[in-house]
């Protein structure tokens, strides 16, 4: 327990020091090519047994015919991750939240989906840094990141959609290859 809290730690404090050179434009990306199944098979080891899936069904819709992805992996997974981190969290015990894809010649949209419904006062809030739903715990930079790392760093762009037909969607969608000319750098 001791050695996960410690690793815990040192995560935060990378992403910590990740986020003010993003935000500083000092950040640099290391575009990798991988697969998207590859990114999702390291999700879902990650929150197999994570306390916030106690309880819920957490399904990873893979790809049969992989696709491969030129992109940042750190930050890619990183930015997914947060998205399944805020859909377990506003998920009750039994919920669904379903982590997909689609994708066409030039793109990949990842998708994460719960089913509940965000108000729309906080919608209108949802990527500024320092808001949070979360009054005692949260620090408000989850869907801030999630929006700088994509679009500032992956040439991607981030949306999300949440109403009673639809419940909550959040998407990334990046470019299959991230052009490296064209990336922020240091």
């Amino acid at each position: 327990m001791l050695q996960n809290s410690t690793s815990q730690l040192i995560q935060e404090i990378h992403e910590q020091k990740d986020l003010v050179y993003a935000e500083d434009g000092r950040f640099s990306v290391s575009p990798v090519t991988t697969s998207y199944n590859a990114i999702l098979e390291e999700l879902k080891n990650l929150y197999s047994d994570h306390s916030l899936s106690k309880e819920k069904i957490l399904n990873f819709e893979f790809l049969e015919n992989d696709i491969e992805i030129s992109t940042d992996r750190v930050l890619l997974v990183r930015s997914i991750s947060n998205m399944i981190k805020n859909a377990l969290e506003a998920s009750s015990r039994g919920q669904t939240v379903i982590v997909s894809c689609t994708f066409d010649d030039e793109t990949v949209t990842i998708n994460v989906k719960n089913e509940g419904v965000i108000p729309e006062d906080i919608q209108l809030q949802i990527f500024q840094r320092s808001f949070s739903t979360k009054a005692d715990s949260g620090r408000g930079i989850g869907t801030y990141s999630i929006k700088l790392f994509v679009e500032k760093y992956l040439q991607g762009k981030v949306f999300f959609i949440s109403d009673e037909e639809n419940q909550t969607l959040f998407s990334i969608e990046i470019p299959k290859s991230i052009k490296v000319d064209e990336c922020v750098k240091s």
